[in-house]
């Protein structure tokens, strides 16, 4: 069943930074893949998959405050996103992650909208999800 975003949050532990979300887009996880191609291999390359992945990066995209602070100095925090809260649940689907700000900016300024900035969040280990009920 697909379901709306409107409702949902991204919340920061440490800084406490708070913001209106326009977007959020949690990441695509990715894991290499690592080439076992030999003198002796005669087909095609060969590959294997690297047993760690990487959690990538997650996008927030906010109403601008001119006066909010800069995060991307800060220390790594957990970062808790929470989805809207579907019919019958009490309690909305999460996800976890301790993450740290790469990019802060890109503010636009459209006649007729209201500002916007975006932050990119580096995850920095596992995302741990947890469903609504």
């Amino acid at each position: 069943m697909a379901i709306e975003g409107t409702g949902a949050t991204a919340t920061f532990a440490t800084s406490g930074f708070t913001a209106e979300c326009t977007n959020i887009q949690l990441p695509e996880r990715a894991r290499e893949s690592l080439e076992t191609t030999h003198l002796g291999t005669t087909t095609a390359k060969t590959f294997k998959p690297a047993k760690l992945y990487d959690s990538g990066e997650v996008t927030v995209t906010v109403f601008h405050d001119p006066a909010a602070d800069l995060l991307i100095g800060e220390e790594p925090e957990q970062i808790t996103i929470t989805y809207p809260l579907e019919t019958g649940q009490s309690t909305a689907a999460t996800a976890v992650f301790t993450g740290f700000v790469t990019g802060q900016g890109g503010e636009s300024f459209k006649v007729g909208e209201l500002m916007s900035t975006n932050l990119k969040i580096k995850v920095t280990g596992a995302i741990v999800t947890t469903q609504g009920s």
